[in-house]
């Protein structure tokens, strides 16, 4: 994995929009399991992902903006 998960529940992230089931197992594989970890990903984060993963940067910056929100609550 691309990250270290940490521990308690994951958070389903399918909340997010534009990560469908798929998309979200995928980001669990690599140790992405909540909304607080996507809000904290660094541009360097989020270049690492798009290079190993079918996601683009556009996308995974505007996941890291919703799950800002979503973190909050």
């Amino acid at each position: 994995p691309l990250f270290k998960a940490p521990k308690g529940e994951p958070d389903d992230l399918t909340v997010i929009k534009g990560v469908g089931p798929v998309a979200a197992g995928q980001l669990n594989e690599q140790g992405i399991t909540t909304f607080a970890q996507i809000a904290k990903l660094s541009d360097k984060d989020i270049a690492r992902i798009d290079e190993h993963m079918p996601f683009s940067t556009d996308q995974i910056t505007d996941w890291r903006e919703q799950a800002k929100e979503l973190a909050k609550k």
